[in-house]
Formats: C-alpha cells, sequence, structure tokens
C-alpha cells in the first residue's frame, strides 16, 4: 500500500516542519510497531507518527511518549526572539493527550532517564526517536538508559545531530564510548537524524 508522507503542522511553527518528511519516510520503511518519542513537547510529531502507525498496522501498534510536559511560562512568550510556536503551544499532558485523541498513546510525564525503567512493555519497542533535552549530559544520559532498557535490534534515532553542538558531541562520544556506530539521514536542514547502530 502507498501513500504520500507528508508531515502536517496543524497550522503550528514547528521545528520538524522542513524535515519531517524525512522521519516519515524512514519511520515507513522500518515500519515499528511500538514507538517511543522522547521529547513530546506538543504532539505535533507525535501525532504524525501515530498516524502513519495506524495506517501501517490499523489498531495494533502502541506509542509512548515521555515530556516533562511543562507550561510556557508568559516571559518565553513575550520574548520576539522565541520561536513562533511558544506562541500558541500547548506543552501540559492533559493538552497533548487530547490533541492525540483516538490514537493508541500514553505519555509519561518526568525525567526519561528516570522513568524508562519502569514503563510497563518498554521491551516492546522497536523504534525510539530522541528529541528531548538537548544539553550534553541529558542527551548522554537519555542514550545510556535506552540502550540499558530497549531492546538490542531496536531503532534509536536522535534529532538535532549537526545543528547543536552538545547533542553532535553527546552521541559522537556515546557511540566511541560503547563501540557503537552512527549513520547520518540526510535531510534539507542543517539539524541531521542520527541513528545509533549498535
Amino acid at each position: 500500500m502507498f501513500w504520500r508522507l507528508k508531515y502536517k503542522t496543524w497550522g503550528m511553527d514547528h521545528g520538524l516542519s522542513k524535515r519531517g518528511d524525512v522521519l516519515l519516510k524512514i519511520i515507513n520503511q522500518r515500519k515499528p510497531r511500538h514507538f517511543l518519542e522522547i521529547g513530546v513537547f506538543t504532539g505535533v510529531t507525535a501525532k504524525n507518527i501515530c498516524m502513519l502507525l495506524k495506517k501501517l498496522h490499523g489498531n495494533d501498534y502502541s506509542y509512548i511518549g515521555i515530556d516533562l510536559f511543562e507550561e510556557i511560562d508568559n516571559e518565553q512568550v513575550a520574548d520576539e526572539k522565541a520561536p513562533k510556536i511558544l506562541q500558541t503551544a500547548q506543552c501540559l499532558i492533559e493538552s497533548v493527550y487530547k490533541f492525540l485523541e483516538g490514537y493508541n498513546v500514553r505519555l509519561y510525564k518526568g525525567n526519561s532517564t528516570d522513568l524508562l525503567k519502569n514503563i510497563s512493555g518498554i521491551d516492546t519497542v522497536d523504534f525510539v526517536f530522541l528529541d528531548g533535552g538537548h544539553s550534553y549530559n541529558t542527551v548522554y544520559s537519555d542514550l545510556s538508559a535506552l540502550t540499558k532498557y530497549v531492546r538490542k535490534d531496536v531503532t534509536i534515532l536522535c534529532d538535532d545531530y549537526a545543528g547543536i553542538a552538545s547533542v553532535t558531541e553527546a552521541i559522537n562520544d556515546f557511540a566511541k564510548d560503547h563501540g557503537f556506530k552512527v549513520v547520518i539521514h540526510d535531510n534539507p536542514s542543517v539539524w541531521k537524524f542520527a541513528e545509533i547502530i549498535r
């Protein structure tokens, strides 16, 4: 079955707008059934992923999302240099659940490193999209926890490689420290997708 893979933004200026189609293409090629996203934010990417999973597998799929689900403060929104999405973003877990209504979704609020060990079904996940905190320590810690709690044959795809120095360094150091390979997926943006190959 073929359909046009087009990343939707639902009117929100979104970080993956220019390269979301590439993400959907990678997911479509791998056809995962149990998906984990770290860094859900407003749920725009989550909804795109769930729409694709539903097309691929009917109702026989699951999506797990982890985020801090923090309210955006008024100072961030008022800052004229802030990204447009902050002006319309609904980042609270209740808002994201409502946005993802009708899909097989479980959302978890908190720090991913702490949560991963306690999530039911984490060992069935076959695709991870890592787009959470962007500090060196957070990325490295997330990758360490993922390789501890998910299956060895899981696809781990990291966002913002080459676009954010701390993310790039953490991914490269983690791969080097553990003898893993990093494969870069090309897309039309400075920010690339990096896959960790174990």
